[in-house]
């Protein structure tokens, strides 16, 4: 974060963004934005900062859980050009594949396409291993929905190998379940009953 900015602020700020992430794990959206603006507010005249480009995407992710489409894309727009700013790389990654997904829902398949390819450069030279398992798993359901079964099959097994590699079950279930699903379009049966069994397993233990 900028230096200049009192150092009350940069706490109060905080102090309200992580208000905001509890209100939005409860569901309320209103009362979270409410908390990301105020955080926001305060840090309007610090610069770009790390916090205001994760706040922004917040913002961002709350709008599209609420429907509204437009005012999400602004927010996940506003937060990449403060993370390009504060030359914060995770953030950019993050933004990138938010507008991917927007891009997707809105159909412009190779728009999503190449965003999605953009987002997991930067997670993978990032070392975030767990956002470069999130977008090979959104390329493989991208590569699903346009009928490319053996490129989502190459992206599923990409993701589930980052998400193993942080230890993160929770989502190396999901992209098992969609793995069988994918092996029982195929016909491979025996590989989709292994991949069922692996991820209720992974739900079980948790």
């Amino acid at each position: 974060m900028n230096d200049q900015s009192p150092l009350w602020q940069l706490r109060a700020a905080q102090d309200l963004a992580d208000r905001g992430r509890q209100e939005e794990q409860r569901g309320e959206a209103e009362a979270a934005l409410g908390c990301y603006e105020r955080a926001v507010g305060l840090l309007q005249d610090s610069g770009p900062s790390v916090l205001v480009a994760d706040v922004l995407r917040w913002m961002g992710r709350v709008y599209w859980r609420m429907g509204n489409a437009d005012r999400a894309e602004s927010m996940f727009r506003r937060s990449l050009d403060v993370a390009e700013e504060a030359k914060y790389r995770g953030g950019l990654a993050h933004s990138v594949n938010c507008l991917a997904i927007v891009a997707q829902q809105r159909g412009d398949m190779e728009q999503a396409q190449r965003l999605y390819v953009r987002a997991a450069r930067l997670a993978v030279s990032g070392g975030d291993h767990r956002l470069a398992g999130m977008v090979e798993q959104n390329l493989g359901v991208l590569a699903n929905i346009r009928g490319q079964l053996d490129v989502a099959l190459v992206r599923y097994r990409a993701a589930l190998r980052e998400f193993e590699a942080v230890g993160d079950e929770q989502a190396a279930s999901w992209v098992l379940n969609n793995l069988g699903m994918l092996h029982t379009d195929l016909g491979q049966y025996s590989r989709a009953q292994q991949a069922f069994d692996r991820a209720f397993a992974m739900a079980a233990a948790r």
